[in-house]
């Protein structure tokens, strides 16, 4: 579901505050917290409480509508030069000859065709041929303004779609299957006006977005563009002029076609309204970090207890101004411990999971110290650095090789509250989202799977996509370098039943 930052810091401000009033003082231990949460005394909002979907500024809807009428009656009639050049035709080719033509062509015997009867009549005419070329600067300037347009309209066809409403938006943390009609029309009227205990007076809410709504009308507005913008790129005028070569921002400029022709004025002062339009960024307020750190951190606890870990009386500090401090932060389930350290001024947080030696699970042995441990890294970004999804790709990849690299960390990921940078090993941790790849419950299940196994055999091929590997490496550790996957083997089982086990650490794709 989509938000803004500032939705997103009254619902972080809120859910801590909570906390901090709940649980006073300067420390707390999570069982206090997970029984006051449980009590609905520490709330989780629902995320519909807090965001209304995002309003399209459309105001230019009618500069494009005059813009696409003028680009139609350009290619109808484009403006063109004319060039002109000489070249001989035989004489059944000619259309036009004059005087000039036929004294230029008298004058070259290879022309005439002298018969045997003395007769001399004539082959070829050199004739002037004059081309009509619409690959000028201007008519390149009208296909940049096209494309610019055909993407434009794209862009806001996405956030439009991603603003609609989806089923699971409004029953995803409820008990029942929203595909019980009778539960989805009582939560249609009366789930989404909950706040606070109190139940608003009875109030019929659509369950999706409505035909009868702007959004909808919106829409089918843009997809019209879309679809007459399509159309326009199949026609010839597009096609040669497009093939002739293209222009830049850079190369834009002003010339007496485009500021004095009727046609091509208009489209050049729609240009310099869009890059208005295209440059003007509604304000972003950043997210507070330390709260949204705080989110996560307390996200995490969350998933580990929901996960079936057991949580010691290690008690959660809070800083001077009341922020989490996870130092050193342990819970446990049978035969694996967690280890939890959290850095705020890094905004990272360390998750060490280690097999603990068990009577008739997992066994001592000389080599085990070093292949049981698999060490997380999460890193923190509560604001992105850029708006470009390439350019925040590529940012992500950087951060987290620049992690990986160390030795270190078995696997890294960056967490993130922005849905729409939904990249490989990217968890998105927010309450307003949807449709994400990955979340820190499936990450951390994928890090604790135990599987028998051969060692003999999977030490020399990866098990996650079969290619051939060199062996452990000296942190007991086997690493794919086709999939990046990373693994170990040891033995598990009772005194007198043993079996060889695959702990896969990290199940990767290529970052």
């Amino acid at each position: 579901m989509p938000f803004s930052d500032k939705n997103f810091n009254d619902f972080l401000r809120s859910f801590l505050t909570n906390i901090k009033e709940e649980l006073p003082g300067n420390s707390f231990r999570f069982c206090d917290f997970e029984d006051a949460y449980n009590k609905s005394k520490i709330a989780l909002e629902k995320p519909e409480q807090w965001p209304e979907n995002e309003k399209e500024d459309l105001s230019w809807v009618d500069q494009f509508r005059t813009t696409l009428f003028h680009i139609c009656r350009i290619i109808n009639d484009p403006r063109h030069t004319i060039t002109s050049y000489k070249e001989a035709l035989g004489v059944e080719k000619i259309v036009k000859i004059d005087s000039q033509d036929v004294m230029e062509s008298s004058k070259k015997d290879i022309y005439w065709d002298r018969r045997s009867t003395g007769e001399v009549t004539p082959k070829k005419f050199s004739t002037s041929i004059n081309e009509r070329d619409i690959c000028i600067y201007e008519n390149k300037f009208v296909v940049f303004v096209i494309d610019l347009m055909l993407g434009f309209v794209a862009q806001h066809i996405f956030r439009i779609k991603k603003n609609l409403r989806f089923l699971h938006q409004n029953f995803a943390d409820e008990n029942f299957s929203y595909k019980d009609a009778e539960n989805l029309l009582d939560l249609a009227r009366f789930e989404q006006f909950k706040h606070n205990g109190k139940v608003l007076p009875p109030q019929y809410l659509p369950l999706l977005t409505s035909n009868k709504s702007d959004t909808i009308r919106n829409l089918e507005t843009l997809e019209f563009f879309k679809k007459e913008l399509l159309r326009i790129t199949y026609t010839s005028f597009y096609q040669i002029v497009k093939k002739s070569g293209q222009i830049t921002y850079e190369r834009v400029y002003a010339t007496n076609l485009l500021l004095g022709d009727h046609n091509y004025s208009e489209i050049f002062n729609f240009y310099r309204n869009f890059l208005t339009i295209k440059l003007e960024k509604p304000y972003k307020a950043p997210i507070y970090k330390p709260w949204y750190n705080d989110y996560v951190a307390i996200t995490l606890l969350m998933t580990l207890k929901e996960l079936g870990f057991e949580f010691n009386k290690n008690r959660i500090m809070f800083t001077d101004v009341h922020h989490f401090i996870l130092e050193n932060y342990n819970c446990e389930k049978e035969g694996i411990r967690c280890h939890i350290n959290m850095d705020n001024k890094k905004n990272i947080i360390e998750v060490t999971f280690n097999v603990q030696y068990i009577e008739g699970k997992f066994h001592k042995l000389t080599n085990l110290t070093r292949k049981r441990e698999s060490k997380l890294c999460f890193i923190m970004l509560a604001n992105p650095k850029t708006d470009d999804d390439t350019e925040a790709r590529n940012l992500y990849r950087s951060l987290i090789n620049k992690r990986l690299e160390t030795g270190e960390y078995t696997n890294a990921f960056i967490v993130s509250p922005h849905d729409e940078f939904n990249f490989t090993n990217c968890i998105i941790v927010s309450p307003f989202a949807s449709n994400v790849d990955i979340n820190l419950k499936n990450v951390i299940q994928s890090s604790l799977i135990f599987t028998e196994g051969d060692a003999r055999m999977y030490t020399k091929l990866c098990p996650i996509c079969g290619s051939r590997v060199d062996g452990e490496w000296e942190d007991g550790n086997c690493h794919c370098p086709e999939c990046n996957s990373v693994w170990t083997s040891f033995v598990s089982g009772d005194n007198h039943t043993y079996q060889n086990t695959v702990w896969l650490k990290a199940i990767k794709r290529p970052l």
